[in-house]
């Protein structure tokens, strides 16, 4: 049990990133997204 949450522990940075890289590819958008609050801005 000791040994399998070493080696877990030792990849889990690179697993990781992977998934990270992963699911940016999957659910990359074709265009920047406008991310502003348009309810904060019509109250200004």
């Amino acid at each position: 049990m000791l040994a399998i949450s070493g080696l877990v522990g030792m990849f889990s940075k690179q697993a990781t990133d992977k998934l990270d890289e992963l699911f940016n590819n999957l659910f990359k958008t074709e265009k920047e997204q406008d991310k502003t609050d348009s309810i904060s801005e019509e109250n200004k």
